[in-house]
């Protein structure tokens, strides 16, 4: 038949090395993370890259992994310093509150006048 003239990969073949990789023990299961996540990790290397990308969270950034306050501060009145470390006008990271219909308005407005890059956090 066709498969027994097949051979085998070499050891050192990629193809064995894929084989080799790809293999888990029954015990194991595979480590899976929320879509979220994957997101959330990327935004950061984008966040800590670009010092034009501002953004924020309608009270769901602890959830949805959107805010890093060493990388980007608090844009808010420096009369709010006392209580978050890094408060003030220069910060990239805007506190929505509850409202997300407004946050996206905001950014909308951020991103047709100005050459920064707006990013929101929502569910």
């Amino acid at each position: 038949t066709l498969w027994n003239n097949i051979e085998a990969p070499d050891e050192d073949s990629d193809a064995s090395q894929d084989s080799k990789r790809r293999k888990i023990s029954p015990n194991q299961k595979p480590k899976y993370k929320a879509g979220r996540v994957y997101v959330a990790e990327v935004l950061k290397n984008i966040v800590a890259a670009n010092p034009s990308v501002i953004g924020g969270s309608a009270d769901v950034a602890s959830s949805c992994g959107g805010h890093w306050p060493e990388l980007q501060g608090h844009f808010l009145p420096p009369s709010f310093g006392e209580k978050l470390a890094g408060a003030g006008y220069t910060g990239r990271y805007i506190h929505f509150g509850v409202r997300e219909h407004a946050s996206l308005a905001i950014l909308n407005g951020i991103c047709s006048s100005s050459c920064l890059i707006p990013y929101c956090t929502l569910f």
